[in-house]
């Protein structure tokens, strides 16, 4: 172990001492079921990978877990010959976090979305379906294969060959995609 940053100690719990006198005490410190696959990383690079990346939770000993980024790569001599491995940790508990968050408030809202009485389409500024869900499709009878297409103009055709006045129905459309602040709520025979 050539330098330990005092990084180390904030993020691991353990102190850079301990990281000089056991080498391999941080490894220790990955959660039993992710230690095989960070051990397999590190061999790989260690052996013939010049880099790599990879995330991995640890336990610090106080019993609270961190989420770490690790960048590791190889430094070589003139000769090419590995000297070193070199290694550039990151904690980023607080992403992860935020990550799983998202997570769930996305399967929340989906889980609304999809149990609406309301067919409900949701389209970005390019024109592509973000979210649509069962019901926009069996009431408008959507073919599957359109229905999971994420091109709305596919929809849009569609559902202006349904419409009874597909000429109306499709001003509409063009209507709210030029006013993307405006939604819509429409009742259809």
């Amino acid at each position: 172990m050539d330098y330990v940053s005092p990084a180390y100690e904030l993020v691991w719990g353990r102190s850079a001492a301990s990281a000089y006198a056991h080498p391999k005490e941080w490894l220790d410190a990955i959660l039993p079921e992710e230690r095989e696959r960070v051990y397999a990383a590190f061999s790989r690079l260690a052996a013939d990978e010049p880099n790599m990346n990879i995330e991995f939770p640890i336990a610090r000993p106080d019993g609270t877990v961190r989420w770490i980024f690790s960048h590791g790569f190889q430094v070589r001599d003139t000769t090419g010959k590995v000297i070193r491995i070199t290694g550039i940790a990151s904690d980023i508990t607080e992403r992860k976090r935020a990550e799983e968050e998202l997570r769930w408030k996305t399967a929340l809202l989906e889980a609304q979305v999809n149990s609406s009485l309301d067919g409900i389409v949701v389209v970005d500024e390019r024109g592509q379906k973000i979210l649509q869900n069962q019901r926009f499709a069996d009431l408008w009878k959507t073919p599957q294969h359109i229905a999971e297409d994420k091109d709305y103009d596919k929809q849009i055709r569609w559902n202006a060959s349904m419409a009874k006045d597909s000429g109306q129905f499709t001003e509409r459309v063009l209507y709210l995609n030029a006013h993307p602040k405006d939604s819509s709520r429409d009742e259809i025979e």
